[in-house]
């Protein structure tokens, strides 16, 4: 018991003077840019992830895999998560239904609201404010709090309350205080800025001005600056000319420092106009400080969480990186993706509710997703589609014209293979991959990849030669 307690001090010891850039995972070192940490397992992170306290591989037998909750882990295109709750595809209809309260709801019996699901809700007259329902869109919302403006329409958001902006201002450098015109805050305490000032030094506190035209504090008087024939010293005013240079001294290692100039670096000191501490370590001032060490920009981004802040290796044209749930980063390019809460990286106005969908091909109406709507030609109609070639979207809804019947027959004949049309009866189309004349071939899908069912099998994703036992 003596040896293993001995054992735990020198690994923590080992652990708390440990310079190098790797992270710890229980007992165990890893390199924070390959690898993670998961229930105290450690894992590449290029080929796997952590889903809460289970680590499962991205892409396994041509399947790619996700994280719901950090709970299940499940088939990326062949699943939804809703909430905690995995669904398989093929049982719910995602252009009909929608995702609320941790299960899927049509979504003409109502609206869903920060996860909250009203029924009877109406998209086109109601909105949404937090979680409530905005009915007939006729109330102001405030961050989650609705209130009634009918009799003052030109009133603002100041967090959760409204003011009149014609007596009152919104001071947002405090938590949303509301405050009258010619007022101000001083350490949370409202004061009157025409007879007031508030003292940031020492004192900390509100006194009453001297003159009008006072603008600074000096102990507990007030005087004015922009004047320059006085100045404050020791929190006594002085004439100018007449003050004594005073010097702030401290040691710093076994040396004394001039605060006003100087600081201190792990006992060295250094010049505060032209040099920062990092680490441990001085470096001029034009250089970049992150966990720590140096930044090389050319090859790092510095990524900062709440609580962590840590250097990762960028890769060809990204220069930011992204805070995931599971607690790692991830690189991106600013100009065409962003960075989410919930989906992580994604690319720059591609989703449609929660929804992710390519916008060449799909169409977004208002938040409703219409698969390949954009290939098919339609356009948007309130949160409706619309056939362009053969319907109008008029005031009170959408219009067939007299050539609707017969071009809509036509149309269901075709199918689409990613973007491109196919024909069902003839080709093959493996998650969006076409091969012309597959079905004719008597070919299948392993996958991405087609194979011929006379002489091969696919098992687990793989394709083999010959029979296959499935014992």
């Amino acid at each position: 018991m003596q040896h293993y307690s001995l054992i735990l001090i020198l690994v923590f010891c080992f652990k708390a003077f440990d310079t190098d850039a790797r992270l710890w995972c229980l007992t165990v070192t890893y390199d924070k840019e390959t690898s993670g940490c998961c229930n105290g397992v450690v894992y590449n992170t290029t080929t796997s992830a952590c889903c809460g306290t289970k680590i499962f591989d991205r892409s396994k037998d041509h399947i790619d895999y996700e994280c719901c909750a950090d709970i299940h882990v499940y088939k990326r295109y062949e699943q939804t998560c809703c909430g905690s709750v995995v669904r398989n595809n093929i049982d719910i209809d995602l252009e009909a239904d929608i995702c609320c309260e941790n299960k899927f709801h049509p979504k003409t019996e109502g609206v869903c609201c920060d996860n909250t699901f009203h029924k009877h809700g109406d998209k086109n007259r109601h909105s949404c404010c937090g979680k409530l329902l905005n009915d007939n869109n006729n109330k102001k919302c405030c961050n989650g709090k609705l209130h009634d403006v009918s009799k003052h329409p030109g009133k603002k958001c100041c967090g959760i309350e409204t003011y009149n902006k014609s007596t009152h201002w919104c001071d947002k450098r405090d938590p949303d205080i509301i405050l009258l015109l010619g007022q101000e805050t001083c350490y949370g305490e409202k004061y009157l800025t025409k007879t007031q000032i508030c003292c940031h030094g020492q004192l900390r506190k509100i006194i009453n001005k001297t003159t009008v035209n006072d603008d600074a504090c000096c102990g507990t008087t007030t005087y004015n600056s922009k004047e320059n024939t006085m100045t404050c010293d020791n929190n006594q005013l002085v004439p100018i000319g007449n003050m004594q240079a005073e010097t702030f001294l401290k040691m710093c290692g076994d040396r004394s420092i001039n605060e006003n100039i100087q600081g201190c670096c792990d006992g060295t000191p250094f010049d505060l106009l032209n040099q920062i501490c990092c680490g441990g370590t001085i470096l001029h001032k034009s250089k970049k400080c992150c966990d720590g060490r140096e930044l090389d920009t050319a090859k790092y981004v510095c990524c900062k969480g709440d609580t962590i802040e840590q250097q990762v290796k960028l890769q060809p044209n990204r220069d930011e990186c992204c805070l995931l749930k599971n607690g790692s980063f991830q690189t991106y390019n600013r100009k065409y993706s962003e960075c989410t809460l919930t989906l992580g990286v994604a690319p720059k106005g591609s989703r449609c509710g929660p929804l992710l969908y390519n916008k060449s091909t799909d169409l977004c109406c208002q938040g409703i997703l219409f698969k390949n709507g954009t290939l098919q030609k339609r356009k948007c109609c309130g949160v409706k589609s619309y056939d362009t070639q053969c319907q109008e979207c008029q005031h009170d809804g959408i219009i067939d014209l007299e050539t609707c019947n017969k071009h809509v027959k036509l149309k269901e004949a075709q199918h689409y293979c990613g973007k491109k049309e196919y024909n069902k009866d003839k080709d093959l189309c493996c998650h969006d991959n076409l091969y012309v004349n597959g079905t004719t071939q008597r070919k299948g899908c392993c996958g991405i990849k087609s194979y011929l069912k006379k002489n091969k099998k696919c098992l687990h994703g793989e394709i083999r030669e010959g029979y296959v036992s499935f014992k």
